[in-house]
């Protein structure tokens, strides 16, 4: 048997792909999800200036507490060592309903209309 323990930080993971993020290697859009490495397991993010604005700091809060009420385990977080890109790593296959709650999260921080569709055209 085998005695070596792989100690795996999901939080050391997210900071990895905060840093990717920041590059625009996962995609060139201010916030969203995709698929991670890991089988059930999404990046969720935002390139918007964590360490500057409060306004991404209380999105990133209204995005953890939505993926609490809906029983999603967030793995780990982690910031860009620039400090403009936040990351968050979860357990979750629907990356594209991920990525609507991080929209919706984004839209409360800045007190924006929640549906944009509904609104009339000028």
């Amino acid at each position: 048997m085998d005695d070596y323990q792989y100690d795996f930080n999901w939080d050391d993971e997210a900071r990895g792909a905060a840093e990717v993020a920041s590059r625009g290697e996962i995609a060139e859009i201010d916030r969203g999800a995709l698929p991670w490495d890991s089988p059930g397991v999404c990046v969720v993010f935002g390139n918007d200036g964590y360490s500057r604005q409060g306004r991404t700091r209380t999105e990133v809060l209204s995005l953890w507490r939505m993926l609490e009420q809906h029983r999603v385990e967030v793995l780990g977080f982690g910031i860009s060592d620039t400090g403009d890109t936040w990351a968050m790593l979860v357990r979750h296959e629907d990356y594209r309903w991920l990525t609507n709650v991080t929209w919706t999260a984004w839209r409360l921080a800045c007190k924006a209309p929640l549906d944009r569709t509904t609104r009339k055209p000028r």
